[in-house]
């Protein structure tokens, strides 16, 4: 798997770095490390303001960065991978940094691109930031968006009770029980019954998720649908989903999608959210539904985006 990993030096890229740590750890990836910096024609023209005129509008941190700078980014960011004995090289990319992205990733054929991101917010995209809703809107590749979740906690009952009742569920288990770090890493993954965007998103967390990880597979009904249709074709789907881990187990909710999501991964200490989309074709851009648009900011965690 070909891995384009971008960085700024900001601790929300360290948070990247970290969880593909945690993914690709004694695994046969190629990662390639890259860092953006603006053409040597603007840096110039910045710097060649002349006194008393008006100064460029809202500059951006970006427009700033030099060379030596996104040179040193890089030199921490290999030094940390190659550590967890990852094949890394790094590329230093001029011009604005979400079409640099979009452009190496194309050209390189990389099949995931992995980015940090500010936060969650109630406003769309607000706290997701420019090149994080670029590469989800035009990356070919899937895109996972790297989110520091919340110090686990003590489990309490979810939000949203489910209508089934899987075996082991983390709610089910006695308070201290378990330590979190005995809970190993956890992954949730939505889906409406679409046999391509599963499959797809199997392959892909099959492929990145730790040997320990545990799949939580969840459909949100509405209040006035009866769930019986869902609770078999999960249960059907969660039964071929072991790959020599646990089971993955299956949930239906209750509610409007990405909040009963948003909740459940809260509630369950859920490390990483998966999605399936569409990739962008040609000049449209990918098409993402309102629930993949509202858990790519308000989701408690990182969220891998799955072309599918």
């Amino acid at each position: 798997m070909k891995i384009l990993l971008a960085t700024d030096g900001s601790r929300h890229s360290r948070e990247a770095i970290r969880l593909l740590r945690t993914l690709a750890a004694r695994r046969d990836f190629d990662v390639e490390i890259v860092a953006v910096v603006p053409p040597a024609a603007s840096v110039s023209s910045a710097a060649s303001v002349s006194p008393g005129a008006s100064p460029l509008p809202h500059p951006r941190l970006e427009d700033q960065v030099t060379s030596d700078v996104a040179r040193s980014w890089l030199a921490a960011a290999e030094a940390e991978l190659a550590s967890a004995g990852l094949r890394v090289r790094t590329e230093l990319l001029s011009g604005t940094p979400e079409v640099a992205l979009v452009e190496r990733c194309r050209e390189g054929g990389h099949n995931l691109v992995v980015a940090g991101v500010k936060g969650r917010g109630a406003t769309p995209f607000f706290e997701l930031g420019r090149v994080a809703s670029h590469l989800v809107r035009w990356s070919p590749a899937s895109v996972l968006l790297v989110r520091k979740r919340a110090a686990r906690r003590p489990m309490d009952r979810p939000m949203d009770r489910p209508m089934d009742r899987p075996m082991d569920r983390p709610m089910d288990r006695p308070m201290g029980a378990e330590s979190p770090d005995a809970q190993g890493f956890r992954i949730l993954l939505p889906t409406d019954g679409h046999a391509g965007c599963l499959e797809a998103s199997r392959k892909l967390v099959e492929a990145l998720s730790p040997d320990q990880a545990t799949v939580d597979l969840v459909n949100v009904e509405e209040p006035s649908r009866e769930p019986d249709t869902a609770r078999r074709w999960l249960s059907s789907a969660a039964g071929d989903m072991t790959w020599g881990r646990s089971p993955a187990r299956s949930s239906v909710l209750r509610g409007r999608p990405a909040a009963a999501i948003a909740r459940w991964a809260t509630a369950s200490d859920i490390d990483l959210v998966v999605l399936g989309t569409e990739a962008p074709r040609g000049s449209t851009a990918s098409r993402l539904g309102r629930t993949g648009r509202e858990l790519a900011w308000s989701s408690p965690c990182s969220v891998l985006m799955v072309r599918s």
